[in-house]
């Protein structure tokens, strides 16, 4: 969401925001089969990995902007505060 503001006909001061806010909670199970190297066809074992992992995102941003025009120049300034945070948690279960 943003907007920009018409200061007076050279200038213009403009406001972007940003975010998102996501939580996934993920389970899967690894199946490998195994066998010996002289035989791969005959499979010797199986090893089951359940997994299980929480994760929260959440992400802001703030973008300002300044900007001016004359008929030969112009000047433009903008400030980006981003705001990114990850936590991951895996439980492994045996």
């Amino acid at each position: 969401m943003g907007f920009d503001y018409f200061l007076n006909k050279k200038s213009t001061f403009g406001i972007l925001i940003n975010g998102l806010f996501h939580v996934l909670d993920h389970n899967s199970t690894n199946k490998i089969l195994i066998s010996k190297e002289i035989s791969p066809e005959s499979v010797d074992s199986i090893l089951i990995a359940p997994n299980v992992s929480d994760e929260v995102r959440d992400q802001k941003s703030i973008n300002l902007n300044y900007g001016w025009t004359d008929k030969t120049k112009n000047f433009n300034v903008d400030y980006i505060q981003p705001n990114f945070i990850t936590k991951q948690i895996w439980f492994p279960t045996f």
